[in-house]
C-alpha cells in the first residue's frame, strides 16, 4: 500500500482531521473578505488553568475547539501539577491580574487581538484577575462585528439577531 499522506503544515488542525480531502489552494479561492470576516469568528481567547496531569481547563477545551475549526490563543491561568482535587495537594504557579495585563499589552501591541470573535474563560483566582478578563471581553466586544455563517455556503453573513436587525439585537 502507498505510504499514508500527511496534510500540509499549512492546515488547521480541523482540516487534519477532515475525512473530506481539502482541494489545494481551496481556501485561496474565497475573497479577502470572506477570509477575514471566517477568521475572526473563528478565533478564541481561552484564559483558564493548566494542569500537567489531568485534562481541565485550556488542556481539555483547546483540542475540541479546534477540531471545531477555532483558532486559539492559550493563557494559562494557573500552572500546576494537578487538579486540586487529588487528596496529597498540588504544586504550581497563578497567573496574577497584573501578568495577566502584561501578556494582553503584549498581544495587544502586536495587533493579536483584533480580530478575535470569542473569549473563553475558566479559573479566576482573584479580583485584579477578573478585571482585566472583563476589560479584554469589553474590548472584543467593542471590536467584534457579530456574523455567521448561517446558510452554510462557507461565506460568513451578518447575523440578524433574534429580531431580524442587522446589529444583532442590539438597540444604540
Amino acid at each position: 500500500p502507498p505510504p499514508p499522506s500527511f496534510p500540509p503544515p499549512s492546515s488547521t488542525p480541523a482540516q487534519m482531521m477532515s475525512t473530506t480531502p481539502q482541494p489545494e489552494g481551496a481556501t485561496a479561492a474565497r475573497s479577502s473578505s470572506s477570509r477575514r470576516k471566517s477568521r475572526t469568528k473563528k478565533r478564541v481567547l481561552s484564559i483558564q488553568s493548566h494542569v500537567v496531569h489531568g485534562y481541565v481547563g485550556n488542556k481539555s477545551a483547546v483540542f475540541p475547539l479546534q477540531l471545531l475549526g477555532f483558532d486559539v490563543d492559550v493563557i494559562n491561568s494557573v500552572q500546576f501539577s494537578n487538579h486540586t482535587g487529588y487528596p496529597k495537594r498540588w504544586e504550581g504557579d497563578v497567573l496574577d491580574g497584573d501578568q495577566l495585563r502584561r501578556i494582553l499589552e503584549g498581544l495587544e501591541r502586536n495587533g493579536l487581538l483584533r480580530d478575535l470573535g470569542h473569549v473563553l474563560t475558566g479559573y479566576i483566582g482573584s479580583a485584579s484577575f477578573a478585571r482585566v478578563i472583563c476589560d479584554v471581553v469589553r474590548t472584543v466586544r467593542g471590536r467584534a462585528r457579530f456574523e455567521d455563517d448561517v446558510d452554510g455556503d462557507g461565506d460568513v453573513d451578518e447575523d440578524k439577531g433574534d429580531d431580524g436587525d442587522a446589529d444583532g439585537g442590539r438597540r444604540s
